[in-house]
């Protein structure tokens, strides 16, 4: 029994090719917007606010970036190329299929929630566990990826 080729979807401007994962196919990193600016030009400046951490002053940054990770439970890749959708379904979904659609739209406050802790193949999955397939789009809208 051999690997399955990666699913290929063709859409009206473009096609996207997928990985196959088990009974469900993943279609990642598909752009959906521009930029609205240059990432190479700098803008005007654009203050922030401050909080205050409960940490000891004189920390490596090294171990800062570690209890955050650790707080948050993220030990995953980022990016700031983040106006793309990630698209999970059913590994025989066809165009015909008329399946519900589950979709995700970013709320982590720019600091928390990229696509690696959210990929929707958990829900995908226990859609079809259950006999009700849906399809799950996940919109990457924070410079978490």
């Amino acid at each position: 029994m051999g690997e399955r080729p990666s699913p290929i979807v063709t859409l009206d401007n473009a096609s996207v090719t997928g990985i196959s994962s088990g009974a469900m196919n993943a279609f990642l990193g598909i752009p959906f917007a521009q930029p609205p600016f240059s990432a190479n030009a700098y803008g005007p400046g654009c203050p922030q606010e401050s909080i205050e951490l409960p940490i000891v002053a004189g920390l490596p940054a090294e171990t800062l970036d570690c209890l955050t990770n650790m707080i948050f439970n993220i030990i995953t890749p980022s990016a700031e190329d983040c106006l793309t959708l990630n698209v999970v379904a059913p590994a025989d979904a066809t165009p015909d299929s008329k399946l519900p659609v589950v979709a995700r739209i970013y709320g982590g406050g720019f600091e928390i929630g990229g696509m690696y802790q959210y990929d929707g193949s958990i829900i995908v999955e226990k859609a079809i566990s259950v006999d009700v397939p849906a399809i799950f789009v996940r919109m990457n809208g924070s410079g978490s990826g």
